[in-house]
């Protein structure tokens, strides 16, 4: 039996049964997390997906390891996944029950202000206010406890700045306005750190707008590095 959930997922596996299984969303990936097998001989496990029904295009040999994060999904997709165990000897068990997971926050790509990041009714992103700031660290949710104790887990289209982006996509680290927040936004902070007594606009890099540059602010680039930074509404 077979129970999925958002972003971490429990698998009790035995090599001949897989008797129970969880799911969680990753942004935009799955957690799969499962009970080691009780069995002597087992050696490892692999993790079998695709986007039809037993029919699996992609397989993964994950080790003698009991989670796997299943990254680079496609949004507005869903995918089927099952696990099986192998011994030493190469045999490998039957498929476990499939489960299905859809790629999706809940609200469709052209309706949502942040179609890159989960921020709709299904799942949220987890956030934090600096200095008036929102910010996104990537992480999915559906409450707080996915979250870290200093952040909210934030559903829904939130626009707390009213310019068309929401929350979970704000790039406040896009330091060249190129668009993305990348190397050389990366670039900058260093050459401007360590920095204090920042007057009004005078540190190109002060993210959180406290008056100085410091690793505050390289924590909030790292959060949203490789981020894409667009209005879409």
């Amino acid at each position: 039996m077979i129970f999925v959930m958002f972003r971490c997922c429990i698998v009790a596996v035995t090599l001949f049964l897989f008797s129970f299984f969880t799911l969680s969303p990753l942004c935009y990936g799955a957690k799969l997390i499962w009970d080691s097998n009780t069995g002597l001989n087992y050696a490892g496990y692999k993790v079998y997906y695709g986007t039809s029904s037993e029919n699996y295009d992609n397989v993964v040999n994950v080790g003698n390891v009991t989670e796997y994060n299943l990254g680079f999904l496609n949004r507005e997709t869903t995918y089927y996944i099952a696990v099986t165990a192998y011994d030493w000897l190469g045999n490998e068990s039957s498929y476990s029950v499939e489960v299905t997971y859809t790629v999706n926050d809940g609200v469709p790509d052209n309706e949502d202000n942040c179609p890159e990041t989960p921020n709709g009714p299904d799942f949220g992103s987890c956030t934090q206010v600096v200095n008036g700031l929102v910010i996104t660290s990537g992480v999915a949710c559906i409450n707080e406890n996915g979250c870290k104790y200093y952040e909210d887990c934030q559903m829904g289209q939130e626009d707390s700045d009213g310019n068309g982006t929401g929350d979970a996509c704000e790039c406040y680290s896009d330091l060249n306005d190129d668009m993305r927040v990348n190397i050389f936004d990366l670039a900058i902070i260093k050459n401007e750190l360590p920095k204090s007594n920042c007057a009004s606009g005078s540190c190109q890099a002060d993210i959180n707008r406290d008056g100085q540059i410091d690793i505050f602010d390289l924590s909030i680039l790292k959060s949203e590095f490789n981020r894409i930074c667009q209005s879409v509404l």
